[in-house]
């Protein structure tokens, strides 16, 4: 559960009817693809390796990924916010659905994701809210990334040293 909320970054909503049905093998390799409730937009994600490895556990009967127990009945989003919230104070560490999102978001601006990378990730019609992530990104590791483009640049051309023009001898 933890793999597949942190890997796809559904709303609790979706997660909470996401299964079998929403999930495909392609050419280039397993993927989930859903309509999201909120925004009606359609999302269409890989399925990472760890998720595909976990996810490989569940029957393939099972109409749902997350059930309730043993029984084979889906959560109310409440309900399943409820009930992980208390899995988290149990273990006695902060977390929340929500929080799985973000985190799966903040992942993909930490490794330069564009904003619209990360609003079709989240299943957003717009790139507002990929914003405040890719604004918090790692920003030491974005700039490396920006200087190691420029690798191929000389900074110290004739032109930009004022010796353009002028014999070195």
């Amino acid at each position: 559960m933890l793999l597949l909320a942190l890997n796809t970054s559904i709303s609790r909503q979706d997660l909470c009817r996401v299964g079998w049905q929403h999930a495909s093998q392609t050419e280039g390799g397993a993927r989930i693809a859903y309509r999201r409730a909120k925004t009606s937009v359609a999302a269409d994600l890989p399925i990472l390796p760890d998720l595909a490895e976990e996810l490989a556990k569940v029957p393939k009967d099972r109409l749902l990924f997350l059930t309730q127990d043993a029984r084979h009945i889906g959560y109310m989003p409440e309900t399943f916010d409820n009930w992980f919230r208390g899995r988290c104070k149990e273990a006695k560490v902060p977390g929340s659905l929500h929080g799985l999102r973000k985190a799966g978001v903040a992942r993909l601006a930490d490794a330069g994701a564009t904003n619209w990378e990360i609003a079709s990730f989240l299943a957003h019609k717009h790139t507002k809210q990929a914003d405040t992530y890719t604004k918090k990104a790692n920003r030491a590791k974005l700039a490396d990334s920006g200087f190691a483009q420029l690798a191929s640049v000389s900074t110290l051309s004739d032109a930009l040293d004022g010796k353009a023009g002028k014999s070195h001898e």
